[in-house]
């Protein structure tokens, strides 16, 4: 948190955001994507990865899943079928992932 706030210091335009949620409390998970919901309001371009998808949809415009390095599903937030977003992200669609040899 220390580290977004500094990174905010500068008034960027574009922010990259990794696992913002990553060992916090739920209640401060709540209040850091409500900052990031009003930093994006505000009109700065924010790439974020977070693996709790149901949060990061509820700030995202669109959704991009990487898997062994190439993107394995693209589409609009709002088009989202979280099923079919988690099948992916956990290699239940039948197709190896990186780590299966």
């Amino acid at each position: 948190m220390v580290a977004m706030g500094r990174g905010l210091m500068a008034e960027p335009r574009i922010l990259l955001i990794d696992e913002p949620s990553l060992g916090l409390a739920p209640v401060m998970v709540k209040e850091v994507f409500s900052i990031i919901a009003r930093l994006k309001q505000e009109g700065t371009t924010i790439v974020l990865i977070e693996q709790n998808t149901n949060v990061a949809l509820s700030v995202a415009d669109d959704v991009h899943l990487m898997r062994a390095g190439g993107v394995a599903f693209s589409s609009p937030a709002a088009d989202v079928d979280l099923d079919r977003l988690h099948d992916l992200y956990f290699a239940r669609d039948g197709k190896p992932s990186a780590a299966t040899p």
